[in-house]
């Protein structure tokens, strides 16, 4: 029974659902209530990457995959649920991954903050020098609520910047984005609750 393990689930534009595995990825159908076959070059995959931790569909031809020794893959999806690897070039250790509301994809990794747009490129959002100093350049955890807010979790501080905004449309796109007006948000561990007045 628990040879094959759930560990995430990702719904396409489709509605079918891509999961992930303690034995790779799995496409299941839930309105035929079927596995559909999908193929993956066994050449391409590592011993290691089967185990996999999170799933997130992007753009409806890629998926991405967050394995349990927090490698990232990313394929291409072909006709016939044929799978591609393609290189994302991002040598990292992925801590987090996660989609916003406009399909962005945000990863927390041992390098900083990245976020993959709806143009598939890749942004480096670059936090403070003092911060990095402090903590370092994980970013365990990343996230941006109803009012904008972009939250940011180190392995020791929570962070927040209260006016961030990604470039949209046809603005003028960078590699990498300053992060220069961060807040740090004062945690009470003794009762686990955080103390903002954002």
């Amino acid at each position: 029974a628990y040879a094959n393990r759930i560990f995430d689930i990702s719904v396409d534009d489709d509605g079918l659902l891509w999961i992930a595995t303690s034995i790779g990825i799995q496409l299941f159908d839930p309105v035929s209530k079927k596995y559909i076959p999908i193929s993956i070059d066994r050449n391409q995959i590592a011993e290691s990457e089967y185990e996999l931790e999170k799933i997130l569909t992007f753009r409806g031809s890629y998926i991405l995959v967050k394995t349990n020794t927090n490698r990232l893959i990313m394929y291409r999806v072909y006709p016939n649920f044929r799978l591609e690897r393609t290189n994302l070039n991002l040598n990292t250790q992925c801590h987090s991954l996660w989609k916003d509301m406009s399909g962005n994809i945000w990863l927390g990794t041992d390098q900083g903050c990245f976020v993959l747009n709806d143009q598939e490129s890749l942004l480096q959002l670059s936090i403070p020098e003092a911060i990095e100093k402090q903590d370092g350049k994980s970013i365990y955890f990343s996230f941006v609520d109803s009012e904008q807010c972009l939250w940011i979790a180190t392995r020791r501080h929570l962070y927040i910047h209260s006016k961030f905004r990604l470039p949209v449309g046809g603005e003028k796109r960078k590699a990498i984005y300053e992060l220069s007006a961060m807040q740090i948000v004062p945690i009470d561990f003794s009762k686990g609750n955080i103390v903002s007045d954002h």
